[in-house]
This record gives structure tokens, C-alpha cells and sequence, in this order.
């Protein structure tokens, strides 16, 4: 379908909201408490040196997201969702450029920083790339696209943080294993609600391979073994949020309820981002200028409430 060409600034907007910000503050969660953990104990963080490396890989992200809608574009209309490719706001040939743009340009600001950091941003535009595009795909493959998402935005997001202040370590390591689990529960509740439209795209995900029961309990089990985890390293700030949050996937697994995934989903993102804010009060701006910030442009472009604390029912 091909749009009446929109204003400038409409336009701009457009390509801004492909790359799908309201999905960033995970990342950006993750990266704060990982400098949050990594910080030495003698000297006081300068919370600035944080931001170059987050907003490198955040650009990066959001070319991922922006390849992601390019190659599920038939899933996202089965679902009825991301209505920018599929109601032709922007051209999928817009879309290719402006994924690349996104991964070159991540990957030459990444080397600007540091060796180390360029390093982890090649890795994740080669995951990134082939979680979305052949020959791998992994987005439409059961444990490949789980360990991708526990990989990129539970170990990268976190050891991006992490090395900002201190080196690479086993300390390292081991504390990024409850962010890994944490990630990856919430990665499968993400595909629960899409069993339907994922089948019908022959996108495989463990939910629509092994079913909902399966991959609820499954990300019930990661989550309560991240609580385990976070403990033992000594990590409360992902140990507290992951218990507050594991009645709420119980009570989905019992009742398979979309409603009550979304609600679980949901609370289980804020509580670690205010868990960070703990860490790093600021932070709590950037999430109500997010939030507050993108519903004008969804009312406008789209005439529905988004983002909203709302569960649907």
C-alpha cells in the first residue's frame, strides 16, 4: 500500500519510531546496572561515560528492529502490529538503508570509543544480522532466537556497562548470568501472545514449536533461576525485581491467560528499570519522557493509546 506522501517532519518521525524506542530501555536498564556493579568501590562513577557507549548501541538496536519488521513483515500483520512497513508509511527500501545506516554507523562510533567496544558491536551486528536475515534466521528458530536475545541484551547489554569502569573478569561473568535469565524469560512471554500469527508466518519460536504451556513454565523456571543467581553473586538489584515479579508467571501458567503474560511482562520490564533508577536516579526522566513523549505521535500517526500500563482484556 503506498501512503500520500507525508511532511518532512512527520516522515522523520517515522524512521525515528522503526526503530522501535520503546523497546530500548531494556538495554538501557541492563547497561546501567551492569556499570552500577561494575564501578570499584574507591572511586566515584562519572555516569557520563556511560552514555556514549549506550547511545552506540542503542543505534545499533534499533537497526536490528528495523531489519526485524523488514523480514517479519507477514507475522507483524497476522499479529496486527508495527503498522509503519506493513501500511506503507515507509518503503521496505528505506527500511534496508536505513538498517545499515544504523549498523555502520554503531560500528564506526563503537571503534571511536575503544577497541573492546567496536569488538562487542561487530559480534552484534553479526548476530543481529542473522537473527533477522538468512541463512540463520535465528528469529525463526526456537532455541537459536531464545539464546540470541540472552546473549545480545542480557550479556552484551550488561558487559557494556560492566567495562566502561572495571575489566574484563570471571566476576564478569558470573554476574551476568541472572541478566541472561531474566532476558530470556522475558523474551518468551514476548512470543507467547503471538503463537497464533508466528504459526501462520512459520515463524518457529519454542512457543509455537513446543507450545504455551511449555514455554510459560520454561520462562517461569528462567526467572525463578535468576532470583537463585542474583543471590549468589551477591546481586540484589536483579535478585528483588525477578522475585517480585515470578507470582505474576505463575499466575499466567495457571490460568493461560494473554492478559495476565502481558501484565507479567510488563511489570517485570519496570521493576528492573526501577532498579536502576536506584542505581542511577536520572534515568527515571528519560523513561517518563519516553513513555509520555511517544503517545502524541501514535495518537497522530495511528489513533490508538501506545504506550499504556493498560492490559488489554
Amino acid at each position: 500500500m503506498q501512503r500520500v506522501a507525508s511532511p518532512l517532519w512527520l516522515k522523520a518521525l517515522d524512521h525515528l519510531f522503526l526503530m522501535r524506542p520503546m523497546l530500548m530501555p531494556p538495554l538501557w536498564t541492563i547497561s546501567i546496572l551492569g556499570y552500577g556493579q561494575g564501578q570499584r568501590q574507591d572511586v566515584s562513577p562519572d555516569w557520563t561515560t556511560l552514555l556514549y557507549p549506550i547511545a552506540v548501541f542503542t543505534l545499533l538496536t534499533g537497526g536490528v528492529y528495523v531489519q526485524n519488521q523488514v523480514f517479519d513483515l507477514e507475522g507483524d500483520r497476522a499479529n496486527n502490529k508495527l503498522f509503519l512497513l506493513g501500511d506503507g508509511y515507509i518503503s521496505l527500501r528505506a527500511a534496508g538503508l536505513q538498517t545499515w545506516g544504523c549498523y555502520l554507523g554503531a560500528v564506526i562510533l563503537a571503534f571511536f570509543h575503544s577497541t573492546w567496544f567496536g569488538a562487542l558491536m561487530c559480534g552484534a551486528l553479526l548476530l543481529g544480522s542473522q537473527y533477522n536475515a538468512p541463512p540463520l534466521r535465528m528469529k525463526d528458530r526456537p532455541v537459536e532466537g531464545l539464546l540470541y536475545n540472552v546473549v545480545i541484551y542480557g550479556g552484551f547489554a550488561f558487559v557494556t556497562g560492566w567495562m566502561v569502569l572495571a575489566d574484563f573478569s570471571l566476576d564478569l561473568l558470573l554476574k551476568t548470568i541472572p541478566y541472561c535469565l531474566g532476558v530470556g524469560a522475558i523474551y518468551l512471554n514476548t512470543t507467547l501472545p503471538d503463537i497464533p500469527g508466528d504459526r501462520a508466518a512459520g515463524k518457529i519460536t519454542i512457543a509455537v514449536k513446543y507450545g504455551y504451556d511449555t514455554a510459560a513454565t520454561l520462562a517461569g523456571v528462567m526467572l525463578a533461576v535468576a532470583v537463585i543467581t542474583g543471590w549468589i553473586v551477591d546481586d540484589l538489584y536483579i535478585a528483588i525485581p525477578s522475585l517480585l515479579a515470578l507470582p505474576l508467571f505463575v499466575k499466567m501458567r495457571v490460568t493461560r491467560n494473554v492478559e495476565d503474560v502481558a501484565l507479567a511482562t510488563k511489570m517485570g520490564v519496570l521493576l528492573l528499570a526501577l532498579a536502576a533508577v536506584l542505581t542511577y536516579p536520572p534515568y527515571l526522566a528519560l523513561l517518563i519522557l519516553l513513555f509520555f513523549g511517544s503517545k502524541p505521535y501514535y495518537r497522530y500517526r495511528f489513533g490508538i493509546t501506545y504506550p499504556s500500563f493498560r492490559v488489554q482484556r
